[in-house]
């Protein structure tokens, strides 16, 4: 009796070792628009396996569940969700006791996950039944893996670069925060120049945040041209963090005037030394003489959602103490990717006004005229005009003016400085096909067809597909909005049947409507008769043109009494004999000889 005892204590403490259990999945990252597959496994099986069913759920936002393989001890499986791809159930059974007890590193599904959007999402795990051979319930511990999705083709071209924007008197100094917005993969380090004009303002000081353990400032005593490098070593700055300082720049006020500050990139990368390719600013730093009696054109900032959103910019000059007569000056967008212009009205003392041809993202010449003597001497807060800018591409934009004449009201040209804004597209629309029309045509020739949806680029692609055939691309592509492109297709000769419509955009995302257009055929029966012309011999013409499977002289008639029919009704190339485009009387000889 007390033997029969032990040997059940022994047996439960087995069975608490079951509870030890771990589930694997690998880390991994994956591009918006791509895929990336990762391996769920459970380290040991100490009593063997019976199954599992268990949920997997992420974040759709930025991530999508979109194929699941089951290994080949799973006899019978199941995947419940995988339609929507939030959270997909996973089932698997071992009904042929593959996995033994004490079997190690067992696989349990390769589940594949598609970049949605540029970002991370953690995927969670919650068991419903895992199962020993014994009918022992398993309690397995489940990782927390997070797949990060970045940018497409990991250019990390939605990382920015942010300065904020200053003013600095003359002999002053002004010290600005250089930062970037976010780091997907963490980051290692950077090293990039930055130049400004020295007749108007100088770089006298640069500090680096405390994880920038390694740093290195060239150029320094100059001041015109700096070169900054920083190593994060301690790896502070982790997958993920955003709003990443990288520096704190001193500027001093030499001159009266303006200067732009600009960069350029050598070296930035992440923990996993892939380039990033960030969106650097172009902000303008001013200068302004003591008591700031100068005029200053300043621009406020705005900042849309996604794509193809508009606001409105304002330009203003904030004194005249000589009086105002009128202006023109070229406005251009600094990161022309990212915005354009699409109109600009002018105020109402504007009486006399021009504007260029919009919209444009250069040299768009702002032109206005005080014909009444409305701004008069001493006016502060002069409107110039309102700038209606469009979103184009994730990133931040400033505005760089050339070529400026401003007059006051005698007539003597003012000497102007200029402050820019900024503008702001914080993120892509989400990619989607909603709509396409005309969802049919037949394959007699050349077609336009319209889809819409969302978050389609300027650059952006259109094929149809059928795996069964070669794709056909579309031409002459018409960008109407973000939720509307125009495209051209020849469908001659087409194959008939569904395809579907894949949009791509230039960063290398991509949707698809999966079957969303048929293509018909345009050879259909010729007026008067029942039966459909057939292609007696595969070389893509039908010679038989009564559909009697026979190629006769009635085909000979038929083919002279309906030409007109046959080519206002689009069937041309199926009757072309002699594959010069065009159906003529030559057509009809060359059917007579074949017979």
């Amino acid at each position: 009796m007390k033997k029969y005892i032990f040997t059940i204590l022994l047996l439960v403490l087995s069975i608490q070792c079951v509870t030890a259990v771990n589930v694997i999945l690998e880390n991994g990252t994956v591009l918006a628009g791509e895929t990336t597959t990762l391996i769920l496994s459970m380290n040991e099986a100490p009593l063997g396996f019976a199954g599992y069913s268990v949920n997997v759920s992420v974040d759709s936002e930025y991530i999508q569940i979109s194929d699941v393989e089951f290994p080949d001890w799973a006899l019978m499986t199941d995947a419940i969700g995988l339609e929507e791809g939030a959270e997909v159930r996973l089932k698997a059974v071992d009904l042929g006791h593959a996995v033994e007890a004490g079997a190690t590193d067992i696989e349990l599904a390769r589940i594949t996950f598609s970049g949605i959007e540029n970002g991370s999402s953690l995927i969670q795990f919650s068991n419903e039944i895992f199962s020993d051979d014994s009918d022992n319930d398993i309690n397995p511990v489940f990782p927390e893996p997070v797949i990060v999705v970045c940018s497409s083709g990991n250019e990390s071209g939605l990382i920015n670069v942010i300065l904020e924007e200053g003013s600095v008197s003359v002999g002053e100094t002004t010290t600005l925060l250089l930062s970037m917005d976010k780091a997907p993969l963490g980051f290692a380090g950077y090293f990039v120049n930055v130049s400004v004009d020295l007749e108007y303002v100088r770089i006298t000081d640069v500090e680096y945040p405390d994880w920038a353990l390694m740093t290195d400032t060239i150029g320094l005593e100059e001041g015109a041209e700096v070169r900054l490098k920083t190593v994060d070593l301690g790896h502070a700055v982790e997958s993920g963090a955003t709003d990443i300082e990288l520096a704190r720049i001193t500027f001093t006020g030499i001159k009266n005037g303006s200067s732009q500050v600009q960069f350029s990139n050598e070296i930035f990368s992440d923990d996993s030394d892939n380039d990033i390719n960030p969106v650097f600013p172009e902000p303008v730093i001013v200068v302004c003489s003591l008591g700031n009696t100068s005029a200053v054109v300043s621009t406020t900032s705005a900042e849309v959602a996604t794509p193809d959103n508009t606001a409105e910019i304002t330009l203003t000059l904030n004194q005249v103490p000589d009086g105002f007569s009128g202006y023109n000056v070229y406005l251009n967008i600094g990161n022309a990717s990212v915005a354009e212009v699409t109109s600009v009205s002018y105020p109402p003392w504007a009486l006399m006004n021009d504007v260029s041809s919009l919209p444009a993202t250069e040299n768009v010449l702002l032109k206005a005229a005080d014909l009444s003597n409305e701004v008069q001497a001493g006016a502060t807060d002069i409107e110039l005009a309102t700038i209606t800018v469009r979103g184009l591409y994730p990133g931040t934009t400033g505005f760089v003016f050339t070529s400026p004449n401003f007059d006051d009201e005698s007539g003597s040209n003012m000497d102007v400085s200029f402050i820019s804004g900024s503008f702001t597209v914080t993120r892509f629309a989400p990619l989607a096909i909603t709509g396409i029309d005309p969802a049919e045509e037949s394959n007699k020739g050349p077609v336009n067809i319209t889809i819409r949806g969302s978050g389609f680029l300027q650059g952006a692609t259109v094929i149809l597909r059928n795996a069964n055939f070669t794709n056909i691309s579309g031409y002459d592509l018409s960008y109407t909005s973000g939720s509307e492109i125009i495209s051209g297709f020849n469908l001659t000769k087409a194959e008939t049947g569904n395809w579907s419509v894949i949009v791509t955009n230039i960063n290398g995302e991509s949707v698809t409507d999966e079957n969303g257009f048929w293509i018909s055929s345009s050879i259909i029966p010729i007026e008067g008769q029942e039966d459909t012309p057939n292609d007696l011999n595969g070389d893509g013409l039908y010679e038989d043109l009564n559909g009697n499977s026979q190629l006769d002289y009635a085909d000979v008639n038929m083919f002279f009494e309906k030409l007109d029919w046959i080519i206002a009704n689009g069937a041309v190339w199926g009757f072309d004999f002699n594959s010069d485009g065009t159906l003529e009387f030559i057509d009809i000889i060359a059917l007579y000889e074949m017979i």
